[in-house]
């Protein structure tokens, strides 16, 4: 199989916003393809957890903690 195969397969393999990413770059290999999607991966899963962070403590105690 042709490294352009390859790289073709891997990109039509991604989740459509990574697929858009990816070919943007214009990535002429497979191992380009898979780092550019990796850091994708890395970015997104950083802004989910931080969406989610808490602005402050929890009270479980019915009490403001000062």
């Amino acid at each position: 199989m042709q490294e352009q195969d390859k790289l073709n397969l891997f990109i039509l393999g991604l989740q459509p916003w990574a697929q858009s990413e990816v070919e943007r770059c214009n990535l002429e290999s497979l191992e380009d393809a898979y780092v550019t999607a990796e850091r994708l991966t890395d970015t997104q899963r950083k802004s989910y957890t931080n969406t989610f962070k808490l602005l402050t403590k929890p009270d479980y105690r019915g009490k403001k903690e000062e």
